[in-house]
């Protein structure tokens, strides 16, 4: 038990017998914390967490762990079940915490002059001793590691400081304490305090001046930036990285889809990596601000004024760029399945694709690129005629974008390829049913022999959407019919019961116009 932190010895002289701490059998209850001292002036604290949360008992093993280590003989700690004081020495008294910034929970480690002889001012005698501080991390870089989740993909340890840049509190992650600027630009005495009192000193003579010096160039993207970004992207990380650049079918070949922290850090480090030389802030925050970040973005960049997209850029291309792929999914809304079917997608094709994405920016972007993989050639006016049906509003915006005429088009329509057999229905011709059906779209599959199970089982898939229902069962009825079987004739007989002659029409009118 001892070995696995769940229970530590009391250190003590006065031979009472021997005493065992052992936090995990405290009640969890609410503690008062006491303030630490002026301004946190003679404290400073650090902050550990796996992206927001603690697994159980972290903090009790930990804390355990920490009483072992650093109790003074015959003193006792303050104990309750996520609050640990304790003098560690006689200067210093350290406070363990649970606390919870934004939602967040953490580990969070104060160390403190046990007296500070004037409160309202402070000297650097009063502060922390280095020694002492670097002492208490070299034991949290070892023990919590220790103390951390086995076995799950993407979890790490991570270390924090807050900032002082605003009232907002935030939190920045870090790895070492050897700069006296933070990311967002803050460069006050507490950042300074952090790197004097934890971060290691090394003898001047030992190291030249010039590699003391900041070589890196201004406006450099490092590694905590990239962190921090890593952690609070979400998962539109593969949106950012088209923003910044990135190739989609580079960024689907990660296969990070469930490390999303791991899949923005390598990629962000690959941007950084083409993009040397550049402001690289500059960019990374443009990109941010176009993602709905800009709270973000300003931690590292405080201009206000008007930022470039490249999706607002002229093109003369007829042919699209993964920007122009983005341009459309961010204008499409709703209804991308019908798009993609009018495009020439098969219905089928995009179940696989909502069942490997799980988030809808993503599906639509996968769903685009493959028909840009089918489509060669003229891919402007065969997305123009598609978006004509519901979202004309972005086909005229797309002619704009890339200086084509909206009519030319409709006069030059390209040829879709219809691999239908006779008497059997594509996909589309399952669209057309499915956006006249409307509301009797069930009477009219009972026709068909489709059972209210397998409608409801359907309606679970797709709720709301009636055209995607009503496709979902069409696509499943053909795909239980022999091959000798009319399909067409099948489905004007359900649509005559319905009495939905109108839509006969629209299928014939159809079949005339492929066979022409």
């Amino acid at each position: 038990m001892q070995k696995f932190g769940l229970v530590c010895e009391k250190k003590s002289t006065k031979g009472d017998g021997r005493i065992f701490y052992v936090l995990s059998r405290l009640k969890p209850e609410h503690v008062d914390r006491k303030p630490i001292f002026h301004n946190g002036k003679g404290a400073i604290s650090l902050f550990h967490g796996f992206a927001g949360y603690l697994p159980d008992d972290f903090f009790q093993r930990a804390a355990t762990k920490f009483i072992e280590k650093f109790q003074m003989e015959d003193i006792q700690p303050e104990l309750s079940y996520e609050h640990v004081e304790l003098d560690v020495d006689e200067h210093h008294h350290v406070i363990l915490d649970v606390a919870t910034i934004k939602h967040c929970r953490m580990f969070q480690t104060t160390i403190a002059r046990r007296k500070i002889i004037n409160t309202d001012r402070p000297t650097e005698d009063d502060e922390p001793l280095p020694s002492l501080c670097q002492e208490v991390l070299r034991f949290l870089e070892t023990e919590l590691q220790v103390f951390s989740p086995r076995g799950a993909r993407g979890v790490e340890l991570k270390m924090y400081i807050p900032c002082v840049c605003s009232n907002d509190a935030h939190m920045h992650v870090v790895r070492k304490f050897d700069k006296d600027v933070l990311p967002c630009g803050s460069n006050g005495m507490e950042v300074t305090r952090y790197r004097k009192l934890f971060g290691k000193t090394v003898p001047s003579q030992d190291v030249p001046q010039s590699q003391l010096e900041l070589t890196k160039p201004n406006g450099y993207v490092d590694d905590i930036i990239i962190a921090q970004v890593s952690e609070e992207i979400g998962h539109c990380w593969k949106i950012l990285g088209v923003r910044l650049g990135h190739k989609w079918s580079k960024l689907n070949s990660l296969g990070y889809e469930r490390q999303i922290d791991k899949a923005t850090e390598y990629m962000l480090k690959q941007w950084r990596c083409k993009r040397s030389g550049d402001n690289q802030i500059a960019v990374l925050c443009n990109a941010l601000k176009q993602h709905g970040l800009k709270d973000l973005a300003s931690r590292y960049q405080n201009d206000t004024g008007s930022d470039s997209n490249p999706q607002d850029i002229v093109k003369n291309s007829d042919n699209f760029d993964d920007q122009d792929l983005l341009f459309i999914c961010e204008n499409l809304g709703s209804g991308w399945r019908r798009l993609a079917l009018r495009l020439g997608a098969k219905w089928t094709d995009l179940n696989d694709i909502e069942d490997q994405h799980r988030y809808l920016q993503d599906r639509m972007m996968n769903a685009l690129d493959s028909w840009r993989q089918r489509q060669p050639a003229n891919q402007l006016p065969t997305m123009i005629i598609a978006l004509r049906h519901e979202h004309n509003n972005l086909a005229k915006l797309l002619c704009t974008r890339h200086v084509y005429k909206y009519d030319v088009a409709f006069k030059d329509k390209p040829v879709t390829e219809d691999h239908s057999r006779q008497g059997s229905l594509s996909d589309l011709d399952f669209l057309v049913i499915s956006e006249m059906m409307e509301k009797d779209w069930k009477s009219f599959l009972r026709h068909l022999g489709i059972k209210d199970a397998q409608l409801a089982q359907i309606e679970v898939k797709f709720p709301g959407d009636i055209v995607g229902q009503t496709i979902e069962s069409l696509v499943r009825w053909r795909n239980g019919q022999d091959s000798d079987v009319n399909q067409v004739e099948k489905v004007k007989e359900a649509l005559k019961a319905e009495g939905r002659m109108d839509i006969i029409e629209k299928l014939e009118a159809a079949e005339r116009n492929r066979d022409a």
